[in-house]
């Protein structure tokens, strides 16, 4: 497996050095994590380098990739989407005509048919290929509220309040919009067919019933740092930084895959992020001591073997 090495520059930093960018303030004593200088499409990764510019690497959505600073930057399907601090958005990959870059947000997230946006004063606004007969119309018509962080799946997407409370909305089938009752999520993370989260314990929820289960939308027990989660199984990062996983292994050649794949089967060693979401069926962490990004599972576009040759590490 190749790698290449980055450190993670939160938002916090970046107000430290001068750099603006619309946010809400949390509830008191409650930390929601709004970061995005990592992500995953189904055959693509991102990662912001050390001058703050998207690089990207795979198929589909790391195509045409601008040289523009970003402050985060999100990936889903074969689109990408990168937000520079002004809170303007840039799209590359699929539906990148659609990009609506006259308006400002304070976070972005793409879905497979669509992405949804959070614009400054907390509203969510969704686009994408609304003429797709593949593509739900609920998906653009999000609930009204105030938000910070957006998540997108297949069919549906999710929202998380500066309280903790979390609307999903889009295909309401396969129990994918029914959020657990009396939780405070501090991070939300949605698949194909179903959403993971932590609550202010760090314990670990999830709701949908995705086709071939495989137990994906089961949370694992334990407390987690963080929760990344893919088209069929997602990853958490452990308060010891391991890497756990549930999900499906591709046993076959499945969909895109020209061979088997196991994203699920998380590499030995200490890790300190996963990506906001994961691809189709690979799965990629940071190596705690070396900040190397590394890769397992589907290889199909290139994700896992030509990670470029890139000193992405922030000052």
């Amino acid at each position: 497996m190749k790698s290449v090495t980055y450190k993670s520059l939160t938002l916090s930093a970046l107000f430290a050095s001068g750099v603006f960018l619309p946010t809400f303030a949390s509830s008191e004593d409650l930390s929601i994590d709004t970061s995005r200088t990592f992500s995953s499409g189904a055959s693509h990764l991102c990662v912001l380098d050390e001058d703050q510019q998207a690089v990207c690497w795979g198929s589909s959505g790391s195509v045409g990739t601008p040289d523009d600073p970003f402050v985060k930057v999100a990936g889903g399907g074969r689109q990408s989407i990168g937000l520079n601090a002004a809170g303007t958005p840039s799209c590359w990959g699929n539906y990148k005509e659609l990009c609506p870059s006259d308006q400002t947000f304070i976070d972005v997230d793409a879905g497979y048919y669509h992405a949804c946006g959070i614009d400054t004063a907390g509203a969510l606004v969704c686009w994408g290929d609304t003429g797709n007969e593949n593509a739900v119309a609920e998906l653009f018509n999000p609930p009204q509220g105030e938000y910070v962080y957006v998540t997108n799946g297949w069919f549906h997407a999710c929202a998380l309040t500066a309280q903790g409370g979390v609307d999903c909305w889009g295909e309401d089938t396969r129990s994918k919009l029914d959020v657990p009752e009396g939780v405070v999520f501090t991070q939300i993370s949605a698949g194909r067919e179903f959403t993971c989260g932590l609550d202010t314990d760090q314990a670990m929820h999830c709701w949908g019933e995705p086709r071939n289960d495989r137990g994906q939308a089961q949370a694992l027990e334990g407390r987690f740092q963080q929760i990344s989660a893919g088209y069929f199984h997602y990853c958490a990062l452990t308060l010891d930084n391991q890497v756990l996983c549930r999900g499906r292994v591709f046993d076959e050649p499945s969909g895109p895959l020209q061979s088997p794949a196991d994203p699920t089967a998380a590499p030995e060693g200490a890790f300190s992020a996963l990506p906001a979401k994961l691809g189709y069926a690979h799965s990629c962490a940071i190596e705690t001591d070396t900040n190397d990004v590394v890769c397992w599972g589907a290889d199909y576009g290139g994700q896992q073997s030509d990670l470029p040759e890139v000193n992405a590490q922030y000052p």
